[in-house]
């Protein structure tokens, strides 16, 4: 119970803004350590720092920090990033954010026990302080940031992509507003939250975004996982087992010199020829300089270093393998999606055939009935609109037999990718323009389709947003062999140009991240290439610029 009120009382308030007239303290003389309630200790040792300030337009102003002890520090900050466009779908306001400003703060750890140790945090107060908790005025509005309180679909996204997405335990965060700033955010009449009002699904939507921007640089900056094949569990097992009986009988009064490459941490007393029990030795992070003479410690605590290491190796391949199992589920999942997509397009096709030709048939029972007559001639335009829509899946639905190479002409599969986006073309008010000279390349038709529907699906989700004229223009080069693709959106962050093609990179609510990743293995196979075109400065939106080979005349 008293570690309950002492992790409550820690959250009441705000780091960042002093309360007049609000003073917390708890005086604990039979347990001292409950009484110191600051949280700055833990935050100033994060392995990555993000503070943000949201206008009232919803444009981001940020600055973002590195200081993991693994990888060199970094720092970024980029302010006037427009939110919009990656909230917008969230969003309940037609007229941009509907909550007002706020402030955010993300403090974030790399959880593995080695990196904690280094930094000197304890993962018991990491879970005590997890999570990103809402506050008003500088005092805390629950539920939010409580225990298996997800409300930013943290946890939820993790499961579906671990590797590239932060959980709730590994974030301590602070979404701060003001009540006269913000007049829509108001409580529900028990006090158990906000009201799930404009206000609120504004200031969730524009959150996430912000926090998309933060795993986009978080991304760069992760420790590069060493690929290696996992030992067997049962190995690591009886490795464990093996040191557990050596250390049984390890003594006290035998030097054992740590290598430096796995020394991680240094006992706070070194060996001495006086037997000292090892439950009163405490061992601290302490980094060494690269000429420091290896440490002496006693063969007990070298047992004990020796076991730790078997722990931590059994919890990162315990990690590894649901990170893996995680992926193979996600792409499991996409894969029957796409058959069962082939299987609808497939079957609907036939019926809608079948339909058109009984239709045809009973016509002449029609004659002489204008009723009859008139609904024959409905269904048959009923019939023949919804033949031609599915027609746009044809390439589609062979896709997973592999069809043959053919030539395939950039207008037509444009076209098509085109028709296959109409409902946001038209719902939207996008211009499109496909321009320059036709030619072919040699490829799958329904892979030549799926490199543009992608990216023309992209830029009207972007384009959505915008305020200013949509287009999307295709041109092609045909002595090149380049088709240039571009839009008039908020394009592509500078930060960003190196991972947009990589799987699971995205800045927009939801998103998957696999679109472009997609696209560029599509054109591998075809020998074919995408990169981003240069950044213009009197042009805003993205440009791709597709290179396919130049087939001999």
């Amino acid at each position: 119970m008293l570690a309950k009120v002492h992790r409550a009382l820690r959250r009441l308030q705000s780091p960042h803004k002093a309360v007049s007239d609000f003073h917390i303290s708890l005086r604990c003389p039979d347990f001292p350590a409950y009484e110191r309630i600051d949280s700055s200790d833990i935050l100033d040792r994060s392995h990555y720092t993000f503070r943000g300030y949201v206008t009232p337009d919803g444009w981001l102003d940020y600055e973002y920090r590195c200081q993991h002890p693994a990888v060199p520090e970094r720092r970024y900050s980029e302010d006037n990033f427009n939110l919009i466009p990656s909230a917008h779908k969230e969003m309940s306001s037609f007229s941009g954010n509907g909550c007002g400003p706020f402030h955010l703060t993300f403090y974030v750890w790399d959880r593995t026990q080695e990196y904690l140790n280094q930094s000197g945090v304890a993962r018991a107060d990491l879970d005590a302080m997890s999570g990103v908790s809402l506050f008003r005025d500088g005092l805390r509005v629950l539920p939010y940031g409580e225990a298996g309180n997800d409300w930013l679909d943290l946890d939820k996204e993790r499961i579906n992509n671990p590797s590239q997405r932060i959980g709730n335990q590994q974030i301590i965060g602070f979404v701060e507003v003001q009540q006269d700033e913000t007049p829509g955010l108001r409580d529900k009449t028990n006090r158990e939250g906000l009201i799930d009002n404009i206000a609120f699904r504004d200031l969730r939507a524009l959150v996430r975004a912000a926090m998309n921007i933060f795993t986009s640089q978080w991304i760069q900056d992760r420790p590069r996982q060493e690929i290696r094949t996992p030992a067997p569990k049962t190995a690591l097992q009886q490795a464990k087992s093996l040191a557990t009986a050596v250390a049984a009988t390890a003594r006290d009064d035998v030097p054992v010199t740590l290598p430096l490459p796995v020394h991680a941490t240094q006992p706070t007393q070194f060996f001495s020829t006086q037997s000292v029990s090892v439950e009163h030795q405490s061992v601290l992070p302490l980094p060494l300089a690269p000429d420091a003479p290896s440490p002496f410690v006693t063969q007990r605590q070298a047992l004990r270093e020796l076991m730790e290491q078997l722990q931590q190796a059994e919890a990162y391949q315990s990690q590894s393998e649901a990170d893996a199992n995680q992926r193979e589920q996600v792409l499991t999942h996409l894969a029957a999606t796409g058959m069962a997509a082939e299987r609808v397009a497939h079957e609907f096709g036939r019926q809608v055939h079948a339909a058109l030709e009984a239709l045809g048939d009973i016509r002449h029972l029609g004659r002489g009935n204008s009723e009859v007559n008139q609904a024959i001639r409905t269904l048959d335009a009923c019939l023949g609109t919804l033949r031609n829509e599915f027609r746009v899946l044809a390439p589609y639905e062979s896709g997973w037999r592999l069809q043959r190479t053919q030539p395939t002409s950039i207008r037509d599969a444009s076209e098509l990718a085109l028709k296959l986006n109409n409902h946001l073309i038209s719902e939207y008010d996008i211009e499109t323009i496909i321009e320059g000279t036709d030619f072919s390349v040699i490829s799958r038709s329904a892979s030549l389709v799926q490199v543009f529907d992608n990216i023309i699906h992209n830029a009207c989700t972007w384009l959505a947003s915008t305020d200013t004229h949509r287009q999307i223009t295709i041109t092609m080069i045909a002595k090149n062999g380049t088709v240039l693709m571009s839009d008039t959106g908020p394009g592509i962050p500078l930060h960003m140009r190196d991972q947009v093609f990589e799987p699971f990179i995205t800045l927009r609510n939801g998103g998957r991240g696999l679109g472009l990743y997609i696209t560029r293995e599509l054109l591998r196979s075809m020998q074919a290439s995408i990169t981003l075109g240069p950044v213009r400065s009197n042009h805003p939106g993205a440009m791709f610029v597709l290179q396919f080979p130049i087939q001999e005349a």
